[in-house]
């Protein structure tokens, strides 16, 4: 810890002992030596301010907690918000702590994974044919054993109503050693499974990470992004597009772009939502179609994602439609 209470009065805001003890005590600080030496190595900033605890995390207790209102809880940890999918808490374990995490009140609640309370979820799922998504996460979806891994997604792949399995996890970022030859060849075998992950900067991306991208990929396995907007760390034009090519540039499919949630202790990550709308309809026609992903909001009220995606309609009425391209003309549309 004194490690990183240097680097953090180094990178960051100067923090005394007293600050640093008080945001450990109520949130956890937890930081891998790989995030660690790519900080030193890449004097990076960016990287620093989404693992290394800040003073405001003191200041702030206005916002959510780790759930959303209209979320169901349909078991102990089978959590569902729409018609066809559901999520599976397996792990309340992660590598490395983000300090921007909507889950961050849970931190001190650190659940292994359990047989009994998955084989419930399993039974659950099974009996709903409604459901065709699960996605496993956590906590860290990878940070539970290759066994524990592998049979969930044996018994999910079973199911014939489940089209895709998604394991959600940070571990390209903070831990990618965990990216084993053992885990690749569990993937290797489910052709369901699609992981699921989230860059925020370039910096991210280091030798380690890349490889372990590359083995991903090697199983048949696709890699979806899920970046947040983060004050500090992504919040121009140029750094979100540098992510974005960077991604795309080792076939990680650029997903979704979050606006920062609402969330207690991290409201100084938060930038204004029309700051989000101009830098990702900037992306159209500056970057490749693919590599722009959906930039989705999460109202407090009901946790349920409305996406705000680079739209060109002007007008749309009986008389005409009228749209603007990515120069800023406006034309009829016939």
């Amino acid at each position: 810890m004194d490690k990183i209470f240097a680097a953090t009065n180094e990178m960051l805001y100067q923090l005394s002992e007293e600050e640093f003890n008080r945001i450990n005590e109520w949130y956890p600080i937890k930081v891998t030596s790989h995030i660690m030496s790519e900080i030193s190595k890449k004097k990076s900033t960016r990287l620093a301010a989404q693992f290394l605890p800040d003073s405001r995390e003191l200041q702030s207790d206005e916002g959510i907690g780790a759930f959303f209102p209209e979320e169901i809880h349909n078991t102990e940890i089978v959590v569902q918000k729409y018609p066809n999918r559901c999520m599976i808490y397996t792990t309340g374990v992660c590598f490395a702590h983000c300090r921007h995490c909507s889950r961050k009140e849970k931190w001190h609640e650190k659940n292994n994974f359990s047989y009994f309370l998955f084989d419930k979820a399993y039974l659950y799922i099974n009996q709903n044919s409604h459901l065709e998504d699960v996605l496993l996460t956590g906590g860290d979806a990878l940070a539970n054993s290759d066994d524990n891994i592998e049979y969930m997604l044996e018994k999910l792949s079973a199911i014939a109503h489940i089209k895709s399995i998604r394991l959600a996890t940070r571990a390209f970022t903070s831990f990618p050693d965990r990216i084993t030859s053992k885990l690749c060849a569990i993937l290797e075998k489910f052709n369901k499974v699609v992981v699921v992950t989230q860059f925020n900067c370039t910096d991210e991306f280091s030798d380690k990470t890349v490889a372990a991208i590359h083995n991903i990929q090697k199983t048949g396995t696709p890699i979806l992004n899920q970046s947040v907007l983060l004050k500090g760390v992504n919040d121009e034009f140029r750094s979100i597009k540098d992510l974005f090519s960077t991604c795309a540039a080792h076939r990680v499919i650029p997903y979704y772009l979050f606006h920062c949630f609402n969330v207690k202790s991290v409201g100084h990550f938060r930038t204004n939502v029309e700051l989000g709308e101009k830098i990702i309809n900037n992306l159209v026609g500056n970057i490749g179609g693919w590599w722009i992903p959906r930039y989705i909001l999460i109202p407090d009220s009901t946790g349920i994602k409305i996406p705000l995606c680079p739209n060109g309609l002007v007008e749309h009425s009986e008389a005409s439609i009228r749209v603007k391209d990515y120069r800023g003309r406006i034309l009829s549309y016939e």
